[in-house]
């Protein structure tokens, strides 16, 4: 599994930037059909086969995908994806993505590699189908791997049912659940909350900043925190928003205090 740690963040932005750049400029393929999804972030070598065609080709800033679509990432790929169910998904590195149907029920595959995605509260209706189980998602902030035939499940808001033809787990937040063919899906141990943060920093600091903006505020509302902890979280955030340097410095001090 692919983790991108609070010193590669900064690095990484800055080819995001460079390389958001020059694929705005090339323009996004028009579609004939119903969107899926939008990629709004990307950094080297990420392609799509369109469903209409057999080969695939790079992919841009703005491009918008159709169900059939195949989405990939290469070793440096890292992609961002805004489906219309207000989804919001980060592809990692050597990873391939079926976008089936997005709309009143989501259906997507994860062929290999690893997604983090955040899903609108109250949604129930999205499916994430793998080698080995289907993943239907209750909650809002998880992550989905696959390495060969194993399944990999880790929650960090809300429930996710992990199921296939042999039996089902339900994965709550802070928990982790894997599957295997012929076997029935199992919890494996207790999700460090700490990656979560680390999955999102693959992003730019607005695109990040927007996908945490409402974490404090959680915090504030639904556990018991010290201020100065809590205020503290909020000055990180600000400076992840604007892109100070400081703000892995600030974040990484006060997340384990607030249990994050």
């Amino acid at each position: 599994m692919y983790w991108l740690s609070f010193p590669t963040f900064f690095p990484v932005l800055l080819s995001w930037l460079l390389v958001s750049t020059a694929a705005a400029q090339q323009g996004a393929w028009p579609r004939d059909g119903a969107e899926s999804g939008t990629v709004v972030s990307r950094v080297s070598g990420e392609e799509v086969r369109f469903v209409t065609e057999a080969g695939f080709r790079p992919l841009v800033l703005g491009q918008d995908l159709l169900g059939g679509d195949l989405v990939r990432t290469g070793a440096r790929g890292v992609l961002g994806i805004v489906f219309v169910d207000g989804t919001v998904m980060r592809l990692h590195p050597q990873t391939e993505l079926l976008v089936k149907t997005v709309g009143a029920a989501a259906q997507l595959e994860l062929r290999t590699g690893t997604i983090w995605a955040r899903t609108p509260r109250g949604r129930s209706d999205v499916t994430v189908t793998t080698p080995s189980a289907a993943a239907g998602i209750r909650g809002t902030d998880w992550v989905l791997s696959v390495t060969g035939v194993v399944t990999q499940l880790t929650v960090y808001d809300g429930v996710v049912e992990l199921a296939n033809a042999q039996g089902a787990v339900l994965a709550q937040a802070g928990e982790a659940a894997q599957a295997v063919p012929g076997r029935a899906p199992f919890k494996i141990g207790v999700a460090n909350r700490r990656e979560a943060f680390q999955m999102m920093y693959a992003v730019g600091p607005d695109d990040a900043a927007q996908l945490i903006s409402g974490a404090a505020e959680d915090l504030a509302t639904g556990e018991a925190v010290a201020a100065a902890d809590l205020a503290e979280y909020r000055r990180g955030l600000r400076l992840l928003q604007l892109g100070d340097p400081a703000a892995a410095t600030v974040l990484d001090r006060v997340a384990p205090r607030l249990g994050r």
